[in-house]
């Protein structure tokens, strides 16, 4: 057991969960240099002070991991030998701590940024995995991890050697399975320029690219060297979807200064939004330095990351280049709490929507959308079935309408005749056959115009219904 707990020791600790209120701080200063040293060391200060009043200021280190794509703390060596812990265990027939582990692995490798390494190391302890919980006899987990493996690796080859033919059969049975699943259109594009994207770890091509997959939970992300943009979950549920990478935020980063963004200002709340997005945070601090009537201030802007606003904004005058601490305190608790603060120059104290994603975007960090920048509102998903089914109904009430007033005009064509011209009944009609007739003629037409407002109700609530359930382009969109 030692052996086996120094193994898994290596590197499966997952990242920290998010608390409620999790807050970064970030410089930001013009393009293209970004923040100097000088404003990094004074954001670094103000985080101190932030720290000093409330919990889950998030630290340099871990600030770049996220920004960088990277959410959790393990690496791939690490992984490599908890692999070995796990291979271990199972020999030892401690089952159910190898299949704990590779769970694990699997987790921390789909956390990390996409490469080839990362993806070798994820297909292996998939199929491992599968083959531990075949042992275990746990058939649903052995089919859900099959197919998810198969779903985005459909020539993936078990090997001979290290599992049995009755355990390859299994997996040719999944990989038949997730073949014959319908497919839905998944196309990755960049509006800047062209990424390598990645579905699931696997790299798909350079965007713009489209690949067709089963219906269900997938990671996409892109890279292009040395920029990277976090990783995003996608939920496929036969709609096809398109999923925009954008590397305008990447560009920006300047992980070593602070870190910090270098972001014109016009540009910065927009920016300061989607980098705490990055972070998953739900507050982020944008620090920066502003000029007023020849004297230099210390400027603190307080965002919060899923509403998309910004609360507050404070000043701080600098005394020989630098800020005292008494006067970060106060600037940290300004920004903190609202309260005014002796020395602090309040800027602006009334949320404000910002530009870019506060418009009607909601932010997903490490929530169950996935870490990302940002993700435009799906549509409700049963809109369009509600649109199509209201369509349908539409055309059957019309349809009714239809036969009802066909059956009215014969209705009273019957009956006009059974009158002669002096309007008495033709010789042989009875008036209960004439009343009949009649009745049966306004009902049918009352029928017909009931038919004909419910054929329209139900036009306009399909159009309405249609309308909200398609993008500008004619099908379902999702931005990150």
């Amino acid at each position: 057991m030692n052996r086996l707990a120094a193994a898994l020791a290596l590197g499966l600790t997952a990242a920290p969960a998010l608390a409620a209120e999790t807050l970064g701080v970030v410089a930001v200063a013009d393009p293209p240099a970004g923040p100097d040293a000088e404003l990094a060391e004074m954001a670094h200060q103000l985080r101190g002070a932030c720290r000093d009043r409330v919990g889950g200021v998030l630290e340099v280190p871990e600030m770049r991991t996220r920004l960088l794509g990277q959410s959790s703390n393990a690496t791939l060596p690490e992984l490599e030998r908890a692999y070995a812990g796990a291979q271990a265990a199972f020999q030892s027939e401690e089952i159910d701590i190898a299949a704990s582990t590779l769970r694990a692995i699997v987790e921390d490798l789909e956390k990390l940024p996409e490469g080839a390494e990362a993806y070798s190391q994820w297909t292996r302890a998939m199929i491992r995995l599968a083959y531990v919980e075949r042992v275990l006899k746990r058939p649903t987990a052995v089919a859900e991890t099959m197919e998810r493996l198969a779903a985005i690796e459909p020539r993936f080859a078990v090997d001979e050697i290290q599992y049995p033919p009755s355990f390859r059969k299994e997996f040719e049975e999944a990989r038949r399975r997730a073949a014959s699943r319908p497919k839905t259109r998944l196309t990755i594009t960049s509006p800047a320029r062209s990424v390598k994207a990645f579905v699931n770890g696997k790299s798909v091509g350079s965007t713009p690219v489209s690949v067709s997959l089963p219906p269900g939970r997938y990671r996409v992300g892109g890279a292009s060297d040395p920029l990277r943009v976090p990783s995003v979950f996608v939920q496929l549920d036969g709609e096809d979807r398109t999923v925009e990478l954008d590397f305008g935020l990447a560009e920006a980063l300047r992980i070593n200064a602070g870190p910090g963004l270098a972001a014109k200002p016009e540009e910065r709340s927009s920016c300061m939004v989607r980098a705490g997005g990055w972070l998953g945070a739900s507050r982020v601090i944008a620090v920066g330095m502003v000029a007023d009537s020849g004297a230099q201030l210390l400027a603190g802007a307080l965002y919060d990351v899923q509403r998309g606003a910004l609360l507050r904004e404070g000043r701080v005058r600098l005394v020989s280049g630098s800020v005292p601490s008494a006067q970060l305190g106060a600037l940290a608790a300004f920004l903190l709490t609202g309260q005014p603060s002796r020395g602090v120059t309040a800027v602006s104290t009334v949320p404000v929507a910002v530009l870019g994603p506060a418009s009607g975007t909601a932010f997903v960090g490490r929530d169950p959308l996935a870490p990302a920048p940002v993700v435009q509102p799906a549509k409700p998903r049963w809109m369009r079935p509600a649109a199509y089914a209201a369509g349908a109904v539409a055309i059957g009430l019309a349809g009714v309408a239809t036969w009802q007033g066909i059956s009215a005009r014969n209705g009273y064509g019957d009956a006009n005749a059974m009158l002669r011209s002096d309007g008495a009944l033709v010789p042989g009609v009875d008036r209960a056959t004439y009343d009949r007739t009649l009745s049966a003629a306004d009902a049918a037409k009352r029928n017909a115009y009931i038919g004909a407002a419910g054929a329209a109700a139900f036009t306009i609530a399909a159009g309405v219904l249609g309308y909200l359930s398609w993008d500008d382009q004619g099908k379902p969109v999702v931005r990150f």
